[in-house]
């Protein structure tokens, strides 16, 4: 009995660290992108894509295509705890990526699982990026 609540006290306070420490930018997501989607952003603009995962299934997100770097970079992702605390209930992933210059282009992400190197992936979304020139500050000469 000792053991199990020590490890439920584990688990309880691994939780309340890993929601500490997500990024604002997973808990406001540009977009949770689960079929497609496109993100309209700002230069330097630092935006996320979230996407609904099960890891207690063995699959995962990655991106499959990477983004023009001359648009948007991939920063990090990390994995988000699901909303109750039932074993093997499903989570979220955030990828978060900056904007570095003015253009278009896109990322797909890929549903796989690791160990099955050769399965086809169980889905894809593929995400639209538009970056919009910064706005450049009008002068008017004076008179």
């Amino acid at each position: 009995m000792a053991f199990g609540l020590a490890a439920l006290a584990l688990i309880v306070q691994l939780y309340a660290r890993t929601v500490a420490q997500t990024p604002d930018a997973c808990m406001a997501p540009t977009t949770t992108a689960d079929t497609g989607g496109e993100v309209d952003v700002s230069p330097a603009q630092v935006f996320a894509v979230v996407l609904a995962s099960n890891p207690s299934t063995g699959y995962s997100w990655s991106i499959s295509v990477q983004p023009d770097p001359a648009v948007a970079v991939a920063v990090d992702s990390l994995a988000l705890p699901p909303a109750t605390s039932l074993i093997g209930a499903p989570g979220r992933e955030c990828f978060r990526f900056m904007a570095t210059g003015a253009g278009q282009t896109r990322a797909e992400f890929s549903y796989t699982r690791p160990f099955e190197p050769d399965a086809p992936p169980a889905q894809t979304v593929d995400v639209a990026m538009s970056v919009s020139a910064p706005a450049l500050p009008v002068q008017i000469p004076s008179q």
